[in-house]
């Protein structure tokens, strides 16, 4: 496979993936990325500031697109994206973490959980699934991490063709091991 394919369908399972999920702006301000989450309860609008974080990209990791999730990694020698989002206030949904889980992998085909284990992060549960599955006939392997805290849900995936999965993963979970939420009121 040409790596101009690759990277076109990585960029698409990322849009599959974050579609109808995600939240828009937030920028990085000393290492936590940042944005106001706005609600609408009996008294009224109120907001609450957001910051999370995962660990920095181990080496060979840049900066990568995510529209529209929040921030992601990509390493061009690996052809892998990581990346993470949050979905806060109305986009808030408070389902089983296996749910959540599942509308990570719409939009593939053939998909098969190979793995599946409850982690804490940040002081909360988590679900992370390690899935092989397919985009347009391309087979792919898919890391997800799955957390509830406070108003958000956040998502971290990982998107990598298999010959480069199990070096990815390390990277991934790395990167994952680093979460935290804080909330300001």
């Amino acid at each position: 496979m040409s790596p101009k394919l690759l990277l076109s369908l990585l960029a698409l399972a990322s849009m599959l993936l974050t579609s109808g999920c995600a939240t828009t702006g937030g920028s990085f301000k000393d290492g936590w990325f940042t944005r106001t989450i706005t609600f609408d309860g009996p008294a009224g609008k109120t907001s609450q500031q957001l910051r999370y974080r995962t660990a920095t990209a181990p080496a060979g990791w840049g900066t990568g697109e995510a529209p529209p999730g929040d921030f992601a990694y990509y390493n061009a020698r690996l052809g892998a994206t990581v990346y993470a989002d949050s979905s806060c206030g109305k986009k808030y949904d408070d389902s089983p973490l296996t749910v959540l889980s599942n509308h990570l992998t719409m939009g593939f085909q053939d998909v098969r959980i190979e793995e599946e284990t409850t982690l804490t992060l940040g002081g909360r549960d988590g679900l992370e699934r390690i899935s092989s599955a397919a985009l347009d006939g391309v087979p792919i392997g898919l890391a997800s991490t799955v957390i509830k805290k406070g108003p958000c849900v956040f998502d971290l995936v990982l998107i990598a063709p298999p010959t480069a999965f199990e070096q990815s993963l390390r990277d991934y979970r790395d990167f994952r091991d680093g979460f935290d939420a804080e909330y300001d009121r």
